[in-house]
Formats: C-alpha cells, sequence, structure tokens
C-alpha cells in the first residue's frame, strides 16, 4: 500500500484557450454537460494539450483551490491515459483517451477542485507500479527546466503516441504514464492495479473511472 500522501498544495492544472475566446479547454459534450479535465501533473498537461493543439492556442493554467464553473460543466480529474498491450490507444481524432475521476458537484458557481487523500495515493499508487516513485519531484522540477529541455521531452512522448493504436470500441488492458526525465512512456496491467487497489479498499474509486 501506498504510503499516506502529504496534504496537496496544489495547484491542480487546466487547459484553456487563448484571446479572442479564452475559456476552459472543453475534453467532451454529451447532451448539455460539458467535460473540463483537470491535471496534477503539469508533464500530463502539457502533453495532452500539444495532442489537442500542436500548433498551439492552449496556455496550462494552475488552480490553487476553487475552480469557477457553469452549471452544467462537470469537471474531471486525469488519472492516466489507456493502452493496450503496451500501445497507447487513441480516439479517431488521434487524441490519447484517459482514464479521469469525477468529481462530486455542487450547486454554486465554484466548487473546490482539490483531490482528497485517496484519489492521491491512486495516482501515486499507478506511478509507483510503474516503478516512478520521485513522480512528485520530477513534476515540481519539469516546471523550472529550460523550455528547450521540455521541447524535448514532450517530442520524444508524442512520437510514441503517433505509433498508438486508434480504437473505437476503446478496450484498454493498461494504464500508461509519461516520465519526462528519462523521456519514457510506463505501463502498468488494469487487472493487477484493480487487485492492488481492492486490496487496499479502494474499489470504490476503481468504479468510479471513466
Amino acid at each position: 500500500m501506498p504510503n499516506a500522501p502529504e496534504p496537496f498544495t496544489g495547484p491542480v492544472f487546466a487547459l484553456a484557450t487563448r484571446p479572442p475566446a479564452p475559456n476552459w479547454y472543453v475534453m467532451d459534450r454529451e447532451d448539455e454537460t460539458v467535460q473540463i479535465q483537470l491535471f496534477i501533473s503539469p508533464v500530463d498537461a502539457i502533453l495532452d494539450g500539444r495532442i489537442r493543439a500542436p500548433e498551439g492556442g492552449i496556455d496550462i493554467i494552475g488552480i490553487h483551490n476553487d475552480m469557477r464553473v457553469q452549471k452544467n460543466t462537470t469537471p474531471t480529474l486525469h488519472l492516466a491515459w489507456r493502452a493496450h498491450s503496451g500501445k497507447l490507444t487513441l480516439d479517431a481524432a488521434g487524441n490519447l483517451l484517459p482514464v479521469t475521476y469525477g468529481f462530486s458537484r455542487g450547486h454554486g458557481k465554484s466548487m473546490n477542485v482539490v483531490p482528497d487523500g485517496t484519489v492521491l495515493q491512486t495516482f501515486s499508487l499507478i506511478r509507483e507500479m510503474c516503478g516512478l516513485y520521485a513522480w512528485k519531484e520530477t513534476a515540481r522540477e519539469f516546471l523550472f527546466w529550460h523550455v528547450d529541455q521540455q521541447t524535448r521531452a514532450i517530442n520524444r512522448g508524442l512520437e510514441v503516441v503517433q505509433a498508438g493504436v486508434r480504437n473505437s470500441a476503446e478496450t484498454f488492458n493498461q494504464l500508461a504514464v509519461f516520465d519526462p526525465e528519462f523521456m519514457q512512456w510506463h505501463f502498468v496491467s488494469v487487472s493487477d492495479l484493480s487487485e492492488c487497489l481492492n486490496a487496499n479498499g479502494f474499489q470504490i474509486y476503481m468504479d468510479n473511472w471513466s
């Protein structure tokens, strides 16, 4: 079982479109509901932003506590990406397919988007099972890397994305995370992770993944 996480000090990161139409970047729309994805790691946010807008036009914004959202908006927290037998799975547009955790939506115009301890433990466990025990330090340090070093790492990650499998059925048997320090993708079996989560009483969070 992973060690109890330190209190989350944030921020979480979100993708936002640039002027003249600044707004939260919409990941998905279903009927009247708009989905906004949040990221614990800036590496995940930048990588996802580059995939969705390779020519630019998307910024990464840090949110420390509350996020102002419309009543039809549902924020979700990125945990990892889907993979199948060692290859990343992509949607028809070539975007990575995420595994996310849904926040409970209140009734106000803003909501607290600080992940709780169990979600943080789940996030950490995924990375620890990939051998990335220092993911928090790497994520913090990444923000201070020279832009050339950041770009080189992200570009290496994108090279693997291009070789991913377009999977309309969206089936997956692994979760994938990217390590910018060694510029490598790592994969963990969903069944192994599920077994570990269940053994530690985390199955309710597994059921909430989308």
